[in-house]
């Protein structure tokens, strides 16, 4: 059981919620759950689309035209995904058990 809540992505938030708050707690569970499962999904986007922009840049030997876009689009996602866990987690975020994400 402990070594589900070192690994669980919302064991430092979630586990700090009072026991009462019991549908509140699964609902947000749940919820957090389906938030690192789209966040993992666009980390995977992220890295097919630097894959093609590689190949791209090795075969044309200029970068693709729609490269800078992406480059800030997925920048500002991935900055206000950092800036929704910080401020979730507060201080666990730099003290808890999923510190060295």
């Amino acid at each position: 059981d402990n070594e589900k809540n070192i690994f669980s992505p919302q064991a430092s938030f979630v586990s700090a919620l009072p026991l009462w708050a019991g549908k509140w707690r699964q609902a947000l569970e749940q919820s957090l759950g389906l938030y690192e499962y789209a966040v993992d999904f666009l980390v995977l986007i992220y890295a097919f689309c630097l894959g093609v922009e590689i190949h791209h840049t090795s075969m044309s030997r200029s970068e693709p035209p729609w490269a800078p876009t992406l480059e800030i689009a997925f920048c500002a996602i991935f900055s206000v995904d950092l800036l929704i866990r910080i401020c979730m987690e507060r201080k666990r975020f730099f003290t808890g058990s999923r510190r060295w994400w």
